[in-house]
């Protein structure tokens, strides 16, 4: 998801990679934006594709997501964060799909039902699990892919 915008001292500065960002931030210190805007299209327009940043609340339930694999997670905690139950939890995923960019296509196979012991959920599709662990940075997806091979 490289390249992406920052800004220094009020201008937006384009950045390759991480050691890059680094180098910027030892350089500029307090005057490097640490949030990251996403880049331009060509009519000055953000780009909902790149570089877009989600709140707290979404990146975190964008976590669990990742984290749980194959096991999801249940309809009752999804109820919970999205204020609904029932039949009403893939409709409020299909949209928060689209509004933290998961997908830009609302008929996309985003998630799968599961049913676990403890009752039934949702779990990323294969494909979008991967644009999950991009989205969240490769940190997370190192710490789950340990986590699964015992390390």
């Amino acid at each position: 998801m490289w390249p992406k915008t920052i800004k220094i001292r009020g201008i937006d500065v384009q950045v390759e990679s991480l050691d890059e960002l680094d180098e910027f931030i030892k350089r500029y210190g307090e005057n490097v934006n640490p949030q990251i805007s996403p880049p331009r299209n060509q009519v000055g327009q953000p780009n909902k594709m790149v570089g877009t940043t989600i709140s707290t609340t979404d990146q975190t339930m964008l976590e669990k997501f990742y984290k749980s694999g194959d096991k999801g997670l249940l309809n009752k905690d999804l109820g919970s964060f999205f204020g609904v139950e029932g039949k009403s939890i893939q409709p409020k995923l299909r949209e928060w799909a689209l509004k933290i960019n998961l997908t830009e296509n609302r008929d996309s196979q985003v998630f799968e039902a599961t049913n676990q012991s403890e009752g039934r959920g949702f779990k990323l599709s294969e494909m979008f699990r991967d644009v999950a662990g991009r989205m969240l940075g490769q940190n997370i997806a190192d710490s789950v892919g340990d986590q699964e091979r015992g390390g």
